[in-house]
């Protein structure tokens, strides 16, 4: 039959024919777009489950690093006291342990004899942990049980240093639980939970969560829960495991199905982050597709334009789901630092010409703000101050919150001081429109500027050169910084020095040095004040207000104290023991000192190791260091003077008002910074300021020094005003301590 025939005899097989190829290729066009689309949507959930992942590392990291920060500091602050008897260890290891939400707390001495909080004992010698700790490294146990209750911890130790050699090892315990609840953040709408195993497969932390592995104690073992799907896989990941690399594969579990996993490496021992989500979760998005594709080749053509609008509003959907969980703030809704790393790097491309800046605002001391306004006051402020920042973004700009109190803004400038006044004019609105949790406060802002000269340079150099420039400002009545290179160099070289430290204390370059302080009367060296040298082999001499700011930050500053005081009870023993009687000494101490309730009884009992009346050292206690705790800092002096210490106040008048010190501690030395001779027009009421200081020593019955005199005309300015007591570059740098003893 001939096609004309064929098609008169048939006249809608032909249609129907086309219709039905056309249908067919148009099924089998959706079913391959429904398996591309299927394998884009895994390959977008396996990339956010492995961000997830690796959010869950930084959360842990972040826990195990605070609670080590915490022993070391501990540790630090016992160094000096580490022969205390079991009842003094116990009282100072529970007062930590309540502090930090430990389980227990133990100090363990180098032969292994642990005491802990409880007042129970155990041998250690041979727990890995402490092996480590005593070769001078911080360490983390792997799982195991507590030996009183039989419950799964996890052991953390830091050594304990006294004059550069480890002196025992301080330990802490945190149940496994704690570390289940700081991962219980789960993702993909709940579906979603991190667990932590070893790279051997071994169980670390569990998750909390319905779905979880039941009782598995290796993930690679464990065949009564999980099943693999290839050998290829669990040979992959075990491989991937063992070389510390990242990766990602389905499984099935009796609880919770197919999972799809990710699993990257935490940087602690040998453990690895593993990250799981329910396949249902792609399946639920692509059995609607497949369904919806299934009714439009039965519609037929007029559902095309509906399927294909349906099919990218479900992308879209599934893609905004996917970016809100990975570049939103949580608190705010804006977006947050990988977003804005996104957009700076298109801005910057797109606007070649365009000056921009990059700032970092940080809001100072902003984690008191909770202690003192209630819960939800620090979420309310973030929110008030992205408000405010989101009204000041102009188009071609962008902000973030990076991280809890800061902020990052990438700006627009023409000049700096335009741009200064702009950031001035920010913090000012911030600073001055209270939220509803906080009427009262008044906050400090810092702002750091970093104007971006090469738009090539990594974003984590702009932050970095931010972050210097807003450090230079941070708790000071300026709020802007612009960054400049010698910040960096400050910054390298500070570095530098934290980095040396420890082995400079144990090779001795630290150097007591003694600033003579003259009676202007009579021309006599009457007392001297130490300072350390720091006599670096490749820096040179380094004099402490180089790096003592440095040794504040970090807590080096306690040991360095108790170096100088150590070094003065041997000058004066060394003295009596030559019939001399010069004296006495004083020595700044560091505000860090009124965290430690023992430091005053060791003091005390450093001296009668030495045979030293503690009446022959004064102990200087920085008015500015007022600032810290008052209260505090009074309790300090309390202590001091009980054991039989002078107490001076240095830089008196600068600061806070030191009323509240001197009505509760007797002072027997005021020391006031001197300053520049004044003009003629300001001489009267520089008198009437020194007769003020002499007046109000006089009543407190303590004796007053001027500190800093470096011109004779300052000398003689003080001594025409009845000053007596002064020290200073002017008769020469402080001296070694037998160089010192010959000028006598």
């Amino acid at each position: 039959m001939k096609f004309k025939e064929l098609k008169n005899e048939y006249p809608f097989l032909f249609p129907f024919l086309a219709v039905t190829g056309f249908l067919a290729v148009l099924a089998l066009m959706s079913l391959l777009y429904v398996g591309r689309l299927q394998r884009t949507l895994e390959s977008e959930v396996r990339s956010s489950l492995e961000e997830v992942a690796r959010q869950g590392v930084k959360i842990l990291q972040t826990q195990i690093e605070g609670d080590e920060d915490s022993l070391k500091s501990m540790a630090t602050a016992i160094s000096g006291y580490t022969s205390l008897n079991k009842e003094e260890m116990m009282d100072l290891l529970n007062a930590a342990t309540k502090n930090n939400a430990f389980k227990r707390m133990a100090f363990i001495r180098p032969n292994g004899y642990a005491v802990f909080n409880d007042g129970s004992v155990m041998d250690a010698s041979s727990q890995p942990a402490f092996v480590q700790a005593m070769q001078g490294k911080a360490a983390l146990s792997q799982r195991r049980k507590d030996s009183t209750d039989g419950k799964e911890i996890i052991v953390q130790a830091v050594p304990v240093f006294k004059d550069g050699e480890v002196k025992g090892v301080l330990a802490s315990t945190r149940s496994i639980a704690s570390y289940t609840d700081i991962l219980s953040v789960y993702s993909f709408g709940g579906q979603g939970y991190n667990v932590i195993v070893r790279s051997n497969g071994d169980k670390v932390i569990n998750a909390n969560h319905e779905t979880a592995i039941e009782n598995f104690t290796n993930i690679f073992a464990d065949r009564d829960n999980l099943t693999w799907h290839t050998q290829e896989d669990v040979s992959k990941m075990k491989e991937d495991m063992r070389a510390g690399r990242t990766g990602s594969l389905l499984f099935t579990t009796r609880k919770g199905g197919r999972m799809y996993a990710s699993y990257v490496p935490v940087g602690i021992n040998d453990w690895y982050m593993v990250s799981l989500v329910p396949e249902k979760v792609l399946l639920v998005k692509t059995a609607r597709l497949v369904w919806l594709t299934l009714a439009f080749m039965a519609a037929g053509l007029g559902l095309i334009a509906l399927l294909l609008y349906y099919i990218l509003a479900v992308q879209k959907s599934n893609r905004f789901a996917l970016e809100r969980a990975t570049y939103e703030d949580p608190i705010t809704g804006l977006p947050n630092w990988n977003k804005m790393q996104q957009v700076m790097a298109s801005l910057l491309k797109a606007n070649p010409q365009q000056a921009y800046a990059f700032v970092t605002l940080d809001v100072d001391r902003f984690k008191i703000i909770s202690n003192i306004y209630g819960p939800g006051s620090g979420d309310e402020l973030l929110k008030h101050i992205s408000q405010i920042l989101s009204s000041h973004i102009k188009e071609g700009e962008e902000f973030s919150r990076m991280e809890t109190d800061r902020f990052q803004l990438l700006l627009k400038y023409q000049d700096e001081q335009s741009l200064r006044n702009r950031l001035e004019l920010i913090n000012e609105e911030i600073v001055s429109t209270p939220g509803k949790k906080t009427p009262s406060l008044r906050l400090l802002l810092s702002f750091g500027v970093y104007l971006i000269k090469d738009k090539q340079m990594p974003v984590e150099e702009m932050v970095n050169r931010s972050f210097l420039a807003r450090r230079s400002v941070k708790y000071s009545v300026e709020a802007v910084a612009f960054f400049n290179e010698d910040m960096l160099a400050q910054a390298n070289l500070e570095k530098r020095l934290e980095n040396d430290m420890e082995g400079a204390f144990s090779r001795g370059e630290f150097k007591l040095m003694l600033m003579p302080v003259r009676d202007l009367e009579s021309g006599r060296i009457v007392r001297a004040a130490a300072r350390v040298l720091w006599r670096h082999p490749a820096l040179g001499d380094l004099h402490g207000h180089t790096f003592r700011p440095i040794f504040e930050r970090n807590g080096f500053a306690r040991r360095i104290d108790m170096f100088v005081v150590e070094e003065l009870f041997k000058l004066i023993k060394t003295l009596r023991a030559r019939g001399r009687q010069e004296g006495p000494f004083s020595v700044t101490l560091s505000p860090l000192h009124i965290y430690n309730p023992y430091f005053a009884a060791a003091l005390k009992k450093l001296a009668d190791s030495y045979q030293v009346n503690p009446a022959d050292l004064e102990l200087d206690l920085s008015q500015n260091s007022l600032e810290h705790n008052i209260a505090g800092l009074i309790d300090l002096g309390t202590r001091l003077q009980k054991e039989g210490f002078v107490i001076g106040v240095s830089r008196f008048g600068e600061g806070l008002s030191a009323i509240q010190f001197l009505a509760k501690v007797k002072a027997q030395w005021l020391k006031v910074q001197v300053v520049a001779v004044p003009d003629s027009q300001d001489l009267e009421r520089m008198k009437q300021m020194f007769d003020s200081f002499k007046y109000l020593a006089s009543a407190l019955g303590a004796e007053l020094e001027f500190d800093g005199v470096t011109t004779s005309k300052q000398a003689e300015f003080l001594k025409q005003n009845g000053i007596r007591f002064v020290s200073g570059s002017l008769w020469g740098d402080p001296l070694p301590a037998e160089e010192f003893l010959k000028s006598l």
